[in-house]
């Protein structure tokens, strides 16, 4: 675990990544401890760049395919102050990554949400009988057991989503 080499206690997917990035660094001849410093400085930037599609879907889906709301979030989301102050040479912090995890995550939850809006007085077996619903609740869910395995506080999400989940029961 870079700098001290001790045990992680972290979730692992995020110090894999970082680790096999850094590998593939030390085979052109760069230092391990540069390696691992250079994944952790310049993947963080780059999963926050990339961040702002997912975003900009989301939220043109939300607002009925208004392109100019999509533009505007991810704006907002380039601008979004956790990520500008965890990225730059930061600690090696992994927001960036679950960020774009989670916004793909949303992106494909919304999906699956327009296909069941779409199915008129469909019962469960016609729900798991289509396809594309299956592959976009399936995506979102791989989606979110790599944000467990990324990050010690997806408890968060967790409660989020079974909050939101009992209130759209409720209504």
């Amino acid at each position: 675990n870079y700098p001290i080499g001790s045990l992680n206690a972290s979730p692992p997917l995020f110090s894999a990544i970082m680790a096999g990035l850094a590998g593939l660094a030390t085979l052109f001849g760069v230092s391990a401890e540069t390696a691992a410093a250079g994944a952790l400085a310049w993947t963080a930037p780059v999963f926050a760049a990339l961040t702002c599609y997912p975003v900009y879907l989301v939220a043109k889906r939300m607002f009925g395919d208004d392109e100019k709301i999509g533009l505007l979030a991810a704006l907002f989301y380039a601008f979004f102050a956790l990520l500008v102050m965890n990225t730059v040479f930061s600690n090696g912090t992994e927001y960036a990554f679950v960020g774009l995890l989670f916004a793909w995550m949303v992106h494909f939850l919304l999906k699956a949400m327009g296909t069941v809006d779409g199915m008129h007085n469909a019962d469960v077996k016609s729900l798991f009988g289509d396809r594309v619903l299956l592959k976009d609740v399936l995506v979102a869910g791989l989606l979110f057991a790599m944000i467990a395995l990324s990050w010690s506080q997806f408890r968060v999400v967790l409660t989020c989503l079974v909050v939101l989940m009992v209130l759209q029961a409720l209504v």
